[in-house]
């Protein structure tokens, strides 16, 4: 099967999970629907695919993981939300459209994140298609990836201190680089990294422990890899920015970075290769996203 092909199976697949959301708990229409307009404001929904390619590859049921891959994307919408805040990256539009707290302000938007966070783990809670214990590592994997998105939200603020930023560019390169990849790591890596271990949690026998251990590494440098081409992407648009961000372009330049790009890709679809046809389409997947150009 083509990877297009695949991709918009999942996709449909991922949609169809998304319309089933509707924050019953909520009363305050306002709330649901700052909530809703994030989680359905036409990302490509790159972690639930990612994370439903991956229990293909393990061959497990897809269906099993919708209260996983649903949370995964309520968690990744609340990351933008607060993302996009004033206090963070002060931004007006994502995704050609205005972002949360323009729409519906500051203070709901700020509380729209909150309340995404706070129903991925009540989606997990209600997970009908796992066993408890599976449950418990699904909010274990979640939680810990939460919390390491925020501090690695944190390190990224730093990294805009023009202070703190001073003080970096006193370092080695190496330094500088290793600063770079750990918020990459934190921010966005970890994420993925949980998206892959979803499905890896729900493996029988033998076999657990090791999709788990390649489950970790298949997410983060994953992650990496989409990160910092996110980085070369953002390079492209720094003359309409008031200041050059400090990122791996700024560091290595582009052709360093287009070639840790490549370095990345190539650990990747190495580590796919026990896996023979079966990994095609997540090989194809990190093609894409290694040189995708938006």
């Amino acid at each position: 099967m083509e990877l297009s092909t695949l991709v918009q199976e999942n996709l449909a697949l991922v949609e169809s999970w998304m319309s089933e959301v509707n924050f019953p708990l909520l009363d305050n229409p306002t709330l649901k629907e700052a909530c809703l307009y994030s989680l359905n404001s036409g990302g490509k929904r790159v972690r639930p695919i990612f994370s439903l390619l991956v229990a293909e590859l393990f061959q497990l049921n897809k269906e099993r993981l919708q209260s996983f891959v649903t949370a995964v994307e309520m968690v990744h919408t609340s990351s933008l939300i607060h993302d996009d805040l004033p206090a963070l990256d002060d931004d007006e539009l994502r995704r050609g459209r205005a972002t949360c707290h323009k729409v519906f302000g500051e203070g709901p938007a700020i509380l729209a994140g909150d309340t995404l966070i706070a129903a991925a783990f009540s989606c997990l809670a209600s997970a009908s298609q796992v066993s408890p214990e599976e449950k418990v590592s699904w909010m274990e994997i979640l939680s810990a990836a939460t919390q390491a998105l925020c501090d690695g939200q944190v390190f990224d603020l730093e990294l805009e201190d023009a202070e703190k930023r001073r003080a970096l560019l006193l370092l080695r390169h190496e330094t500088q680089v290793e600063t770079i990849l750990r918020c990459h790591r934190k921010k966005t890596a970890v994420l993925f990294q949980a998206a892959a271990l979803g499905p890896a949690v729900l493996l029988k026998g033998e076999g657990r422990a090791q999709g788990i251990s390649f489950a970790k590494l298949l997410g983060e440098e994953l992650g990496l890899l989409f990160q910092i081409t996110d980085d070369l992407l953002d390079s492209k648009n720094e003359e309409a920015k008031p200041t050059v961000e400090f990122s791996l372009v700024s560091v290595l330049g582009i052709e360093k970075t287009k070639e840790l790009i490549l370095q990345k890709e190539a650990l990747l679809l190495s580590s796919l290769a026990p896996y023979g046809v079966r990994a095609e389409p997540l090989a194809e997947l990190i093609q894409q996203l290694a040189r995708r150009d938006a």
